[in-house]
């Protein structure tokens, strides 16, 4: 006993097709193949003959005249009176500008802390230049050995080696620059 195959939903659309006529010679070949073979496919074809027999019975009812422009009409009506949050296009734009928003944010986000990073930490550089009196006169701060010296001089207000400004016996002279 044969085992009965049911057949696809594709060829099934195949013999709808070869009834109307609308396949070419090739796919016309391998459905009258496939009608020579299997007993399904013949009782399919049959069942759909008579269907369209049967539709052929009804009454067939003629649009108006105007029905065309009525219906197109009727469209233009409906999608002129759209709201603009359902528009196909309205929901591509306004991700477009949530994602233009975010990236705006984190832009300005990104230069401003740049900005203020710039500002509160100095760089290396910068605080090389600061300490750079320090540095041009280490050689007198060693000579004094005590720190006591320079909180006597900042008490008295004088000019001395925290502003700049030497006493001409204390300055430094140019050989002790060159050692």
């Amino acid at each position: 006993m044969k085992k009965i195959v049911r057949v696809s939903s594709d060829l099934r659309s195949n013999l709808v097709a070869y009834l109307d006529g609308e396949l070419d010679e090739d796919a016309s070949h391998n459905v009258e193949i496939l009608l020579a073979q299997s007993e399904v496919a013949r009782h399919d074809v049959e069942m759909l003959s008579r269907s369209f027999d049967l539709l052929d019975m009804l009454p067939q009812e003629k649009a108006s005249e105007n029905f065309t422009e009525q219906t197109m009409a009727s469209i233009a009506a409906i999608e002129s009176h759209i709201p603009l949050f359902h528009q196909r296009w309205f929901h591509w734009v306004r991700k477009g500008l949530v994602v233009l928003c975010w990236l705006g944010i984190m832009g300005a986000a990104s230069f401003g802390g740049y900005v203020v990073g710039q500002q509160i930490w100095p760089t290396r550089t910068e605080q090389v230049l600061e300490e750079l009196p320090l540095y041009e006169n280490l050689h007198i701060y060693r000579e004094m050995g005590d720190v006591e010296l320079l909180r006597q001089l900042l008490q008295q207000n004088l000019s001395g080696p925290l502003q700049g400004e030497y006493p001409e016996e204390v300055a430094p002279t140019d050989e002790e620059g060159q050692e």
